[in-house]
């Protein structure tokens, strides 16, 4: 990850390894990071800062997908209780729908 992401994980809460910090101040170089990355890097070697437990949340679908996911549902949806109806209308059993 690089120094911003951290950064930004940090200001947001989100919990940055160890690993990842180091990688990401290595790969600085002589630009001096911002103090928000020096006070969580102290307080990481203090032992305040704690790795969460427990499973990781479940990543949310955006609204895109799950309109794209709404929207094929509802056109089988659709199609399904069509032929439903045509068959009703027609006289023919249900088991016919292929």
């Amino acid at each position: 990850m690089h120094l911003d992401g951290v950064h930004l994980g940090i200001r947001v809460g989100s919990y940055v390894g160890p690993d990842e910090l180091t990688a990401a101040l290595r790969r600085q170089g002589e630009r001096p990071a911002p103090s928000e990355i020096t006070d969580y890097n102290c307080r990481m070697l203090e032992g305040t800062v704690k790795k969460p437990k427990g499973r990781k949340g479940r990543r949310k679908l955006n609204t895109f997908q799950r309109d794209m996911l709404i929207r094929g549902a509802y056109r089988r949806y659709q199609t399904a209780t069509s032929k439903e109806a045509t068959l009703v209308k027609s006289g023919l059993p249900f088991d016919l729908i292929a």
